[in-house]
């Protein structure tokens, strides 16, 4: 971009993907790969100490915690999610065993948050629910779709997950319960609001639930996640068996 002409704008953020491999699995007889770990520890070196509080920032992000001693070092916030061993966690755990341990029940989207700034301490957090859409399909004599292109349904999956607009819950002391009950739970939010959409008209269209469970694909193995997305909806017991 400076070749070109362009001018820096601050404030800079620097984004860094695949740090582990990036520095640890290299070709050492690589000038390349030998150059680009060199200059990865400085820009981390740099963000975290030098360009404090000068509108200069980096993240990194790694599906490895083991070898990252320099990274750790010089981070300011930490963002941990799941991770499988035992001695990971600890790390990316900054040593708390505790929430180590939860790990071993955390649904998707549980992240662990602590750094500089947090003066009470880290913070277990659920991260809000993304429910990718899809493209509806050309089904003649609907009525029309009570939810709108581009909404969110803002209604819990569960007990655990959050809507897309809730505020980030500490759940340090309530992990392993809340966490062990959601288990027992569907998880619903890969079923999109066109899916909901079509899923309403077609039953307010007078469509058996076979037919619209065949329509939407979630029929056979998938129709457990149907029946939880009509419980969703508002479609009772009573009204599916009619």
């Amino acid at each position: 971009r400076r070749k070109a002409g362009g001018q820096w704008q601050y404030p800079i953020t620097l984004i860094v993907d695949e740090v582990g491999s990036m520095v640890m699995d290299i070709d050492k007889d690589e000038q390349v790969e030998s150059d680009v770990a060199k200059k990865l520890k400085m820009v981390a070196r740099i963000c975290g100490q030098e360009s404090r509080g000068f509108e200069m920032v980096g993240i990194f992000i790694s599906q490895d915690a083991a070898g990252l001693s320099w990274l750790r070092k010089r981070a300011l916030m930490v963002l941990a999610h799941q991770v499988m061993m035992m001695s990971e966690r600890l790390l990316v755990c900054n040593e708390d065993r505790a929430i180590a341990k939860q790990m071993d029940t955390w649904p998707k989207g549980r992240t662990l948050a602590y750094g500089i700034a947090f003066t009470e301490g880290p913070i277990v957090v659920q991260q809000p629910i993304f429910r990718p859409r899809i493209v509806e399909a050309n089904i003649p004599n609907l009525a029309p779709n009570p939810f709108p292109q581009n909404s969110t349904i803002v209604t819990p999956v569960n007990d655990v997950e959050t809507p897309s607009q809730a505020a980030p819950l500490r759940l340090v002391n309530d992990t392993e319960n809340e966490a062990s009950h959601a288990q027992k739970n569907i998880d619903t939010s890969s079923v999109g609001n066109d899916v909901r959409g079509i899923i309403v008209r077609m039953r307010r269209a007078g469509d058996s639930l076979t037919k619209i469970s065949d329509t939407v694909g979630l029929n056979g193995r998938k129709y457990p996640l149907f029946t939880a997305v009509c419980q969703e909806l508002g479609i009772k017991k009573a009204e599916r068996e009619a």
